[in-house]
């Protein structure tokens, strides 16, 4: 077998997050890869259940990418690629060796082998499977009928992936559009990102049917790209792994309106947030704890939804061409003055940001209209508590996914929900 390069990122993940250290033992290095690498195949083969539902694959290393919690946060081309260059070399070992030492990784390696195997095996006849009922399922009636797949059949590998979390699957487990259980209460701007995905998953599974017009993205996207995402991972306490990134976000949607079972929108809450690092590290002094409550407590996530619709430009140069119309809903001022970014020194953040998101949707789309702004078709009266962005975002959403007819504005509709074009999507040639 080849031998394959790893990245500095997978030793960073396996041995050591801390770039400043050096002149490790070699005793050390092995007990460091050895712990994690068999953490690793564990969190695999005990998420048996996963890997034969989404059918291994792409679906499955974003699961693991979530489930797993190394030094420091890989993608999950690179986990596939880590796992599976060490099944290889089990198997080679397995073929030539006339002795088998067993151990922890070695046991949880030649599992997964067999899982590997027999799904293989199967091919693409293999019977969808359910997820099995986990330990802790903590939703009321927490049970999926009998003789029924659980999540439903309509639900693609990504999305099973993204739901099954520990942390959101047993607060899940049995929802359905006909076994809806308890509504979760909207998300708030301070709130856990594992309370974020269970309102979304929750949200999916009790109101989208078969023939959903609408695929929803499961985890909350708060990064432009995955280094941001691996930037934050220290402070976070390693949440930020939970979070999703823009270019993760727009292939799924990619997918979602372009490829199998077309949709006709795709839709994702944003949760950035307008810090660095060393904010959160300034917080965790002044409050004498440690950086990750700091940064959950005192940099708030500001909650947006982009909606990506499915259109044809309708004149001009490429009249016909099918391409997408892109609806970002940022709540502010007038109706909502309370729920935008309150400090100026943050704007520039903001906008950089979002500057960065919508280059990553014109790499990624033919862009023919944009807006931005607007209102949910709730409306707040005075008197009543404002929300904060991530609330009002995530009611932006519940009406989307309940909805969406009503939920996605047309022509006047726009104006009437206080929406403007954007100049970079302005239908010009």
């Amino acid at each position: 077998m080849e031998p394959i390069e790893l990245s500095d990122d997978v030793y960073y993940a396996l041995v050591e997050a801390d770039q400043s250290l050096a002149d490790y033992s070699v005793d050390m290095v092995a007990s460091n890869l050895l712990n994690r690498l068999t953490a690793l195949f564990k969190t695999c083969a005990l998420n048996e259940d996963v890997y034969r539902r989404v059918g291994g694959g792409e679906s499955f290393w974003f699961f693991i990418a979530a489930a797993w919690n190394p030094l420091h946060p890989l993608i999950p081309e690179e986990i596939e690629q880590l796992v599976m260059f060490m099944l290889g070399s089990r198997r080679r070992y397995i073929s030539e060796s006339t002795r088998n030492a067993c151990t922890n990784l070695t046991n949880a390696a030649d599992r997964l082998i067999n899982i590997v195997d027999d799904v293989d095996s199967c091919g693409p006849h293999q019977q969808v499977m359910s997820l099995r009922t986990p330990t802790a399922a903590s939703h009321q009636g927490a049970s999926a009928p009998e003789n029924t797949v659980w999540p439903p059949m309509h639900f693609s590998s990504m999305d099973v992936a993204l739901m099954a979390i520990k942390g959101v699957r047993e607060k899940i487990f049995g929802v359905s559009s006909t076994n809806q259980g308890q509504a979760v209460a909207l998300p708030k701007c301070l709130d856990e990102p594992l309370a974020v995905r269970t309102y979304l998953s929750q949200l999916a599974l009790s109101r989208m049917k078969p023939d959903a017009n609408l695929a929803l993205y499961l985890a909350p996207v708060a990064f432009a790209d995955h280094l941001q995402r691996q930037t934050w991972y220290k402070a976070t306490g390693h949440k930020s792994r939970l979070y999703g990134t823009a270019p993760e976000f727009l292939e799924y949607a990619h997918r979602a309106l372009f490829g199998k079972n077309p949709r006709d929108h795709a839709v994702c809450l944003l949760t950035p947030w307008f810090f660095e690092p060393a904010d959160a590290a300034r917080a965790a002094q002044e409050m004498d704890g440690p950086i990750p409550t700091a940064w959950l407590r005192s940099c708030p996530r500001a909650g947006m939804t982009l909606v990506l619709s499915k259109t044809e430009k309708k004149k001009g140069k490429g009249k016909g061409k099918l391409g997408c119309r892109a609806l970002l809903f940022q709540p502010g001022p007038p109706r909502y003055a309370d729920a935008a970014e309150p400090m100026p020194e943050r704007w520039a953040r903001q906008n950089a940001w979002l500057d960065t998101l919508f280059g990553a949707v014109d790499a990624e789309f033919t862009v023919h209209e944009g807006y931005i702004g607007g209102s949910t078709l709730r409306r707040y009266e005075n008197g009543q508590p404002c929300p904060d962005s991530v609330e009002l975002a995530c009611q932006f959403v519940r009406e989307l996914v309940e909805d969406p007819e009503k939920g996605v504005p047309e022509g006047w509709g726009l104006v009437e929900r206080c929406f403007a074009l954007v100049e970079r999507w302005d239908g010009g040639d």
